[in-house]
């Protein structure tokens, strides 16, 4: 079905590995909000339930979608001889999933926005109208794609999306921190090269892609 070569499986495997882990680090934060939550423990969310419910939804989302994104790799790239059908369904449940915490940022983004128009609200807009609409657009190409449906077109849109939504979240945390604390703080030390390195790289992956 798909033949790709050593190297692309070891850094796909090692990419959804990293991104695991990073997935489980941050939701051992996550329950200690929630548990401060369920237990009416004073919390940084106590004012706002519904953002960190949503985000907190997002990450055990996310967490799941890893573990099929591995799993099917693995079946894909592993297994002689494995159901195609359920191959397939497991790859549209990893897309709806990711799709599903990119939407749940919507909250986030909202509500940072409602203090007034600023660059990590915008940020986590348009993740969230960026990857979480193609992803989850793209999970019901999968299973459509054997009437016919273009998949390779729908993978290629999902792909910059996913770029453009990485480009937001690094170029704009950048300009986050300016109109936190000022342009003053990219003149000290590695400041200014991780800026424009951010900058330049990021955007020509967008223009790459």
């Amino acid at each position: 079905m798909v033949s790709v070569g050593h190297w692309t499986k070891v850094w796909v495997f090692a990419s959804l590995s990293a991104l695991l882990f990073w997935v489980v680090v941050t939701m051992g934060g996550s329950f200690v909000h929630f548990f401060n939550f369920i237990f009416g423990q004073p919390d940084l969310y106590t004012g706002n339930p519904a953002m960190f419910l949503a985000s907190h939804t997002g990450l055990i989302a996310r967490f799941f979608g890893v573990i099929l994104a591995l799993a099917a790799g693995f079946m894909l790239w592993s297994v002689k001889s494995y159901s195609r059908k359920k191959l397939e369904r497991m790859v549209e449940a990893a897309l709806f999933l990711e799709g599903t915490y990119y939407i749940l940022l919507l909250p986030s983004g909202l509500w940072w926005i409602g203090l007034g128009v600023n660059f990590l609200g915008i940020d986590y807009i348009v993740r969230a109208a960026l990857v979480g609409i193609f992803l989850l657009v793209l999970s019901f190409k999968v299973r459509d794609y054997t009437q016919g449906v273009n998949l390779l077109k729908w993978i290629g849109i999902a792909i910059v999306a996913y770029i453009s939504a990485l480009w937001s979240n690094v170029v704009l945390g950048w300009f986050d921190m300016i109109a936190v604390i000022g342009s003053g703080f990219l003149f000290h030390g590695a400041n200014s090269w991780g800026f424009l390195i951010s900058l330049i790289t990021m955007s020509l992956a967008v223009v790459f892609a």
